[in-house]
Order: C-alpha cells, then structure tokens, then sequence
C-alpha cells in the first residue's frame, strides 16, 4: 500500500511550518545554545515519494518507521501522530551529537502538524532482531560501543545527556553490525551544576533503574542499570522477560537450564570462559539498586575494553584458562538472585514512597495483560497497569512474575497477597490488637487498589489521577504504609 500523508493545504503546512520551526529553534537554543550539525529540510511530497510502496520497518520500536530513497540513498524516516515533545526533544539532541555509534540526524520535514525526522539508514534492523545469533566477539564488540556512546553522551557536553531507554530495540545494526544508539526522545540533559533531575518516570519496564522509579530522580547511573540489564541481554542471549518466565516455569529455582544450556552453546570455544565471566561481574557491578553503588559508564568502558584485550591475548596462548563453565552459571545464579529474589521489608519500606504516581505517565509496559500487545494501542490506561503491577510487587515484595502465577486475581488472588503478607507486614499474632486492624484495613485498600489497575480491559481501570488520590486517602491516617 502507498504510503499516503493526510492532504495537507498550503496555508496549513506554511502554519505547521512556521509553528514548528520556531518550537525548533526555542528548543535548539534551550539545549544547546544555538550550536547545532547542520540538517536538511525536506518538504512532505518530497518524503511521501521517498516512503512510496515500502511497509513501515522496526516493529519493537516506539514510532512509525519506513525505510526510502532519496536521490539514490537509502533513509529512514520517522513519522508519528503523536509524541510531538519527544520529537522536538530528539532533534535537539540528535543534532548536537557527532559519534560513530549514535544514529546520525539527517533532517526533517516541518510541514507536518508533527514534524517527520529523517535518519541515516542502518540495513540490519535492531539489535533485538539479531541477539540470538551474535558470535560471542561481535556481542563483546557492540558492547564497547554503546557504551563508548553512552559516555559520549554523558561526557562531551557541558550537560550530561541520559538517554532513559536503552534496551536492544533502540539499537540499530548498520551493514556492518556495528550499532548506533537510536530513538533519543525520552533523553533529558542535566544541567551545569547540578547532579540530577526531577522528572516524570519514563523507560521500558526491566531496564528502569530502581532508584529512578521509586524517587523519579535521573542521573547518569540510570543509563548504566539499563546497560546492565543490555549486557545480560547480550551474555545470556535471553530477553528479561525470557529469563523471569524461565524463573517462573522453574518454580523459583534460580539454577536455570534453558539459559545455562543456551549460554553454553554459544560460548564453548576455548578461551572464552575468563571473559564471560568478567563480563557477567561487569552486568552485576552496573545493576546495584542504587545509583551511586554502579560504576560510570565511563569506568564500563575501560572494563570492556580490558576484556577484549584479553579475549585477543587469550588468542595468542596455549595457557589452559582458570575459570570454569560452572563458575559463569554460578555468577549469572547470583545475578538472577539478585534481580528477582523478594525484596526484604526495609527495602520494600524504601522503595514504597511513591507518593505520586502521576509522575509515572510513560513507562513501556509490554506485558501481554496491559493491553499493548493485544490492541496496539498505547494509552493512559496502559501507564495505570504500569503502576498496578508496581503496586502488587511492592506489597508481595516479589516480581510480576511471580504472583502472575495465581493465575485468576479476583477475591482469591485478594484472599492470598493478605494471607500471605498478614504476618510479615503486620507482625500479627494469633490476638491482633486495634492498632493492627488499622494496619490491615491498609494493606486490604492498598491491595484492592492494585487489583483495579491490572484489569484485563483498560475502560476498567480508574484514571492516575484517582490512583493517586486514593493513595493519598490510605497514608493520609496514622500510616504505616
């Protein structure tokens, strides 16, 4: 099917054009002083010809994608209905960066009620596409070099630049395998003198940083929790959800053959093992639940360069390698302990101060319930589910994947989070006293609430806003929560 804009008139895109363009430079001169890589302007004829008969591309990515041809080069170009900031936040960004592994910003179309941006074309897609089949050298490669962009991003400027959503779908592979950071419009810079920013709570669930869900503070480190999260990705060549559902399907048990036995077929070879390993310890180090515990990215950098210089010495001898097969099993156990092991009381306690859910308004939730994946349809109601789930790991003090497994979460599923959190959060023995009845009325609202978020259909589930008051309503008497 031909790729058709909505026909536009010409006072109307001279409107857009102009509207459009004066967002630009507001932004251009907020973000970056006016200093920007020069970027070309293509009219709305000119990239709906480009697009022609050509099916949109990148499916796992956030917008609408298709690839064209443009005076014989081969673009991609973006073209969404919605998101308007996210756009403008990217061109900014995109047009101030001017490294190899960063995608580069080649232009856009202002003509449009939300401007089309226009990239340089990358032929292999994503690295999510081709993750399962990476050799264990082009996994360690792609590695170093988001990394090294990441601390481009970081670094090069006088204030920081956070990306916020790395994870393999906002890599793109050019001819060469060699990746470019992608989709930057959820990117935040922080500015000169300050070590954070308060912002609503943006990413894909499995690669938020704890401490930026639970605070909404963004610094730096919470690229490197997400880069962590990349680096298993790439070590296991397993996706966060493959590895909980394997935990789940094991019944918890945390020593997990089908992503050992899958690790080890890709990584036999002699003289890999020592590097698996330190790798995997790397992923430990940048996924601490707090901040300031995860390395830089520079620091990651200089780590996995070091790996590789002893990948290609390991080459060049005949030495028999220290570290066994069952030592990187044990390390990647520890990991996953980690990760999905129940949280104790007093970080549950740390981590349950969201006293403003609304800040949580565009976190990625994919899971098959929230609705995305079985309409397509992003809408606020799928951010409520967000927080329902959040809501449920916080009272079980245990991943969704866990309670998941209840199956049906009407009054059973209500029934069992009490029974099994009476003792725990109320300390309650067999004579309960006034003081704890209160308590229990708490954890029941607190419970019932979580429950009407995670509904199946979205028209069910009440608005943030209401998540949010209602939360204010159960903490507003002598809390305990």
């Amino acid at each position: 099917m031909k790729f058709r804009l909505k026909k536009l008139s010409q006072k109307e895109k001279e409107r857009n054009f102009i509207e459009n363009g004066g967002r630009m430079l507001e932004e251009f001169i907020s973000s970056c002083d006016g200093r920007v890589n020069p970027i070309r302007m293509y009219s709305a004829a000119e990239l709906e010809k480009a697009i022609g008969n050509t099916n949109p591309v990148l499916p796992d990515s956030g917008g609408n994608y298709y690839e064209g041809t443009y005076r014989g080069r081969t673009i991609l170009i973006e073209f969404r209905e919605w998101g308007r900031d996210d756009i403008f936040n990217e061109m900014a960004v995109l047009s101030q960066m001017k490294h190899r592994n960063v995608v580069k910003l080649l232009g856009c179309c202002l003509e449009t009620k939300i401007p089309m941006l226009v990239y340089e074309f990358a032929s292999n897609g994503t690295l999510s596409d081709h993750i399962k089949d990476l050799s264990w050298e082009d996994r360690l490669r792609i590695a170093a070099q988001v990394a090294d962009a990441l601390t481009y991003m970081h670094t090069a400027t006088s204030t920081p630049i956070v990306h916020r959503d790395i994870k393999p779908s906002t890599i793109l592979l050019d001819d060469n395998y060699s990746p470019k950071v992608f989709e930057l419009g959820l990117c935040v810079t922080i500015p000169v003198g300050e070590t954070h920013v308060e912002t609503r709570v943006v990413g894909t669930v499995y690669y938020m940083a704890p401490d930026q869900v639970s605070r909404g503070r963004v610094t730096e480190k919470c690229d490197v929790y997400s880069f962590g999260q990349l680096l298993l990705d790439l070590l296991t060549q397993t996706s966060p959800h493959e590895r909980s559902k394997a935990i789940m399907d094991k019944g918890g048990d945390l020593a997990i053959p089908s992503i050992e036995g899958k690790m080890d077929a890709g990584n036999r070879s002699q003289g890999k093992t020592e590097q698996l390993l330190a790798f995997a310890v790397l992923a430990s180090r940048c996924l601490e639940r707090e901040g300031e515990e995860r390395p830089t990215m520079k620091d990651v950098v200089q780590e996995l360069r070091r790996i590789i210089r002893s990948s290609l010495e390991t080459r060049n001898t005949t030495e028999t390698e220290n570290v066994s097969m069952e030592e990187v099993h044990q390390e990647l156990r520890r990991i996953l302990r980690f990760l999905y092991e129940p949280m104790s009381m007093t970080e549950r306690e740390r981590y349950s101060d969201v006293s403003d859910l609304e800040r949580h308004s565009d976190v990625r939730d994919f899971s098959p319930r929230s609705g995305i994946l079985s309409t397509g349809k992003l809408t606020e109601k799928s951010d409520v589910y967000s927080s329902g789930e959040l809501l449920l790991d916080l009272l079980t003090g245990k991943k969704a994947y866990d309670w998941k497994r209840t199956g049906d979460r009407g009054a059973a599923f209500s029934d069992l989070v009490i029974s099994s959190m009476k003792e725990e959060w109320l300390g309650l023995d067999s004579e309960a006293s006034i003081e704890s009845d209160k308590k229990m009325e708490q954890l029941i609202a607190w419970v019932e609430l979580a429950l009407s978020c995670v509904k199946p259909k979205g028209e069910e589930r009440p608005t943030m806003k209401e998540v949010a008051q209602e939360l204010r309503r159960i903490k507003g008497a002598k809390t305990y929560l």
